[in-house]
C-alpha cells in the first residue's frame, strides 16, 4: 500500500507558486475633509493603558485588599494631512475623481476608503457603493539611516547630529 501511495505523491505535478497573491492589504476607512491644499484625515486608533486598581480578595478566610496593574484600551482620535497634490481618488466603482470633484465630496468631514496600494483589490471593491469615495495614498518613503562616523572622527566634547526626521 505505502508504494502505491508513495508512486501517487511522486507523480503529482509539483506546485507551482502563484504570481501573486489573491488578494491585497484591506484598505481602511477614516473620515477625510479638504481644508486648502492638504487632505485632512482622522482616524480613531486604540493604545493601551496601564491603569492601578484596588481589589478585595479572600486569603485564608480573610478579606484582603490588593492593588494590582491591569490594561485598558483607550481610543484617540489622530490627524494625518497629505498635500491633495499627492493623493489620488477614485469613485466605489474606480472612476478616477478630478481635484474638483473630490473637492465637493470633501467638504466637510466624509467617510473614506483609504489604501496605501494602487488600488482597492476587486474582492474588496465589492463590498462598496459606487458613491463611495477612495483615497489612495501615497507610500511612505523609507530612508535608511546614515552611516555611523568613522571611530577616529568621534569626539567626546562634540555631539553627533540626529538625522532629519522623516516626513509622511
Amino acid at each position: 500500500m505505502l508504494p502505491l501511495l508513495l508512486a501517487a505523491v511522486l507523480a503529482a505535478d509539483p506546485v507551482k507558486p502563484a504570481e501573486k497573491p489573491a488578494f491585497g492589504p484591506a484598505p481602511r476607512f477614516s473620515v477625510a475633509r479638504i481644508s486648502g491644499d492638504e487632505i485632512v484625515l482622522k482616524e480613531a486608533v486604540m493604545f493601551p493603558v496601564a491603569k492601578t486598581v484596588e481589589e478585595e480578595v479572600i486569603v485564608d478566610g480573610k478579606k484582603e485588599k490588593r492593588t494590582r496593574t491591569v490594561t485598558e484600551f483607550a481610543i484617540r482620535t489622530i490627524e494625518f494631512k497629505h498635500p491633495l497634490k499627492d493623493v489620488k481618488a477614485f469613485s466605489g466603482d474606480g472612476k478616477k475623481l478630478e481635484t474638483k470633484a473630490l473637492a465637493e465630496r470633501l467638504k466637510e468631514d466624509t467617510a473614506v476608503v483609504v489604501v496605501m496600494s494602487d488600488e482597492v483589490d476587486p474582492i474588496y471593491r465589492k463590498a462598496l457603493k459606487d458613491s463611495a469615495t477612495i483615497l489612495v495614498l501615497p507610500r511612505p518613503s523609507i530612508r535608511p539611516p546614515p552611516p555611523p562616523p568613522p571611530k577616529d572622527d568621534i569626539k567626546k566634547d562634540r555631539p553627533v547630529p540626529l538625522p532629519e526626521p522623516i516626513k509622511p
